[in-house]
């Protein structure tokens, strides 16, 4: 074998490490564990994928949105914060190994959920955001994503750190797919918001992406949500919508599908341009659509921003046909506080797609009240909403809004009216955010030259000390100032959960704060000052503790197959059998807890189909309500009905359950309930029309019941015979005589 010169073997070696050396320098870092991938980022910074993949080193720290000062970093923490400035905050978003994250969106609100700045989190995590705690107000830093709970931290005690730090749970993605080409989706925008039982949960934390090549990102959403994405067209009212489960778990990439236009939807496309003929491009509007049809009729409106060909193009949502009678009505209001406005009636059959109803002229229409609105001290309030009212027919009935005659305020607190004036006298009533809403006297039209003047509201702001024994949803916060009753709901945050009281009225409030159902364990603060135009902060109710001694009781509602009920109401009795205030929950699916410091809380539970039991709740019971009482009355053979006339009986429960009047509240959640006042629901009495000679009245309880007999037709109603009285048993069925005779209907046809 030959010897390889030793002079060659220097040369080889010399040009591997060479090759080694340029390929360490032109090849990428690894990524770290945690660290997102480079589309992935590019879709967080909303810039383009090949811009991440030119810059290494932006593709591993993530967008530029800001400038901030980044320190040296180590496994991805910065070592050195930036020095605070006055007036402004840093935010850093990090994981939860404390890495910092970039390109999530993050907000900073008021007391009043009011958004006053978003940004985007930068390259080492962090953002500059103005701080409101300068001037004096409550403010938080906010995670401004979907996530089961919200990421918060208040700044006021944030306020000597030079940086606030918020902690994003694991998270997913999400790409919306527009459905159709991709013109379809040129210039379209995409909302991404979580849902509960369809309703939004918090709009504060939506997400809005523009389409880019017939798909929007979301690079950052919080794990087990029920997702809403929502998106339309530029110039397009009413979006379309799709709802879907969100990522479960972290890193985990979800798919959906968008249309931006309902199947078989109507669309509406109409130019809008001023009496010379200029079109009004990119301007806010407000729509209305009334339509009339065999004797029923149906009024949509809203707000959109057409294009900047000044097109629009608005949904048909009415279900009233072709043969439908309608009119478009368009409005525009103009910086000075002037309002222009047109209308037309729309041509009859319109198709599926779009419809060209060609060119809507805003004009000017005659002057119907003009004026400024104003706080308390004389400060102009923009965006006041002012409305014409006319009084009812009868004095005792309360003033009605007239269609088409609102308007919003300008900069300067101007406002203009316009249209078709009313005969007669009207009055103007204005309302604002962070204000107590104003009317004028009664005036006839126009009225100019109107000032209203609206009271600045006060705020209450307060806490609640978390438990793991306590459900958010479960704590019940009301403010009693006057008679007045105003409920406010728990939001979650990093150190605590809060609660906030706005457009309130000046003066001395109580607050009451417990466990939903749990009245001996309410907690009441009296004399809590409300002033003008400030935020209450009470020291006392800012760390509530509800959770000491109290306990959890699941329970479950069934039928007596053990099947789960559906819309269980159950009502928390308090002990007095005259109690008129009840308070519960409405139960959608049978299960329900109850937290409470009762030992065993007693509680009154109905469903639609059973009878009304009264039960003291144990710990995972299930509660079985029997079927409806069926009581059959049986009529006399000669009992015969003329055309057009109908028997029917009534019974009316005569043993008191519990108290007969008062009112009551069940909550689904903070944002729904059901609620009523007057007559309990198990004291109202139960009607049913005879038929094949009988009448079968199906009872939710037993007891003694008065029996009333009513004969009807188109001339009215006349009782039938005289009322009595009967005991129903707790058999299943029950027969009985209907004690009603032909000569009873006689005398009842002859009293009409």
């Amino acid at each position: 074998m030959r010897r390889v010169p030793a002079a060659l073997l220097l040369v080889i070696a010399a040009i591997a490490v060479v090759a080694a050396y340029v390929a360490m320098q032109s090849t990428p870092p690894l990524l770290r564990p945690g660290d997102a991938e480079p589309a992935v980022e590019a879709a967080n910074a909303g810039s383009p994928r090949a811009a991440s993949a030119a810059d290494p080193a932006a593709r591993r720290a993530g967008p530029t949105e800001a400038r901030e000062p980044v320190a040296a970093e180590a496994n991805g923490v910065a070592s050195a914060p930036p020095p605070r400035e006055p007036g402004f905050v840093w935010i850093e978003v990090r994981d939860e190994r404390e890495r910092a994250v970039p390109a999530v969106p993050v907000a900073v609100r008021t007391a009043t959920d009011a958004i006053v700045w978003r940004g985007v989190s930068g390259p080492a995590g962090r953002v500059r955001a103005p701080d409101p705690t300068a001037r004096g107000e409550a403010a938080w830093a906010m995670v401004a994503i979907p996530l089961p709970m919200r990421v918060e931290a208040e700044l006021e005690r944030a306020a000597a750190a030079p940086v606030v730090v918020l902690h994003l749970p694991p998270v997913g993605s999400v790409e919306v797919a527009i459905l159709g080409d991709v013109e379809m989706g040129a210039g379209a925008v995409v909302r991404l918001r979580a849902v509960h039982d369809g309703v939004v949960a918090d709009r504060m934390r939506e997400l809005t992406a523009e389409v880019a090549n017939g798909r929007a990102r979301f690079a950052h959403v919080g794990l087990g949500l029920r997702l809403e994405a929502e998106g339309a067209r530029v110039s397009q009212a009413e979006p379309g919508r799709c709802v879907f489960a969100g990522p479960r778990a972290p890193r985990e990439l979800v798919f959906a599908q968008l249309s931006l236009l309902p199947r078989d939807a109507v669309v509406l496309v109409v130019r809008v341009t001023d009496e010379r003929g200029q079109p009004f491009r990119a301007v806010p509007l407000e729509y209305t659509i009334d339509a009339e049809a065999g004797g029923g009729s149906s009024r949509h409106d809203g707000s959109i921003t057409n294009g900047d060909d000044g097109v629009v193009r608005l949904l048909l949502a009415d279900r009233l046909g072709d043969d439908a009678r309608r009119t478009l009505t368009l409005r525009l209001a103009e910086p000075d506080g002037d309002v222009r406005s047109g209308g037309a009636p729309l041509p009859t059959p319109l198709h599926t797609g779009e419809n060209d109803l060609g060119t809507l002229v805003l004009d000017r229409a005659p002057l119907v009240a003009s004026g400024l609105v104003h706080d308390d001290r004389g400060e102009p309030i923009e965006g006041a909403m002012v409305q014409a009212e006319l009084p009812g027919a009868r004095a005792e009935e309360p003033w009605h809004a007239v269609r088409n005659l609102r308007a919003t305020t300008a900069a300067n607190g101007a406002f203009v009216l316009r249209g078709v004036a009313p005969t007669g006298p009207l009055r103007l009533r204005a309302s604002a955010d962070g204000h107590l809403p104003a009317q004028t006297a009664a005036l006839p039209p126009p009225v100019t030259s109107c000032e209203i003047a609206l009271p600045r509201s006060a705020a209450l702001l307060g806490g609640v000390v978390p438990s793991e024994a306590l459900a958010p949803n479960d704590v019940l916060v009301e403010l009693r100032l006057g008679a007045e009753v105003y409920h406010a709901r728990v939001d979650v945050g990093d150190q605590r959960w809060s609660f906030r009281f706005a457009s309130l009225p000046v003066g001395i409030a109580e607050l009451g704060e417990r466990s939903l159902g749990d009245g001996a364990g309410e907690q009441r603060f009296a004399g809590i000052e409300l002033r003008a135009g400030e935020i209450a902060t009470d020291p006392r109710v800012q760390a509530i503790d509800l959770a000491t001694g109290l306990r959890s009781v699941p329970f479950a509602v069934v039928d007596v197959l053990g099947a789960p009920l559906r819309d269980v109401m159950v009502f928390v009795l308090d002990g007095d059998e005259q109690q008129q205030r009840f308070e519960g929950l409405l139960l959608a699916d049978g299960r329900g807890c109850l937290r409470t410091h009762a030992s065993a809380p007693e509680v009154l539970l109905g469903a639609p189909g059973h009878r009304w039991l009264r039960v003291a709740l144990a710990e995972r019971a299930a509660i079985a309500l029997p079927a409806l009482i069926e009581v059959a009355f049986v009529l006399a053979a000669d009992v015969r009905l003329a055309a057009g006339e109908t028997l029917a009986v009534e019974l009316t429960p005569q043993e008191p359950l519990l108290g007969q009047t008062g009112s009551y509240v069940l909550w689904v959640d903070r944002s729904s309930r059901r609620s009523g006042s007057g007559r309990l629901p198990w004291q109202v009495p139960v009607r049913a029309n005879a038929a094949d000679g009988r009448a079968v009245v199906a009872l939710p309880r037993a007891g003694r019941h008065r029996v009333r007999w009513v004969l009807r037709d188109a001339r009215g109603e006349a009782a039938v015979g005289a009322e009595r009285d009967i005991a129903v048993s707790d058999l299943a069925t029950v027969a009985l005589d209907a004690g009603v005779a032909n000569s009873d209907l006689e005398r009842a046809r002859a009293r009409r």
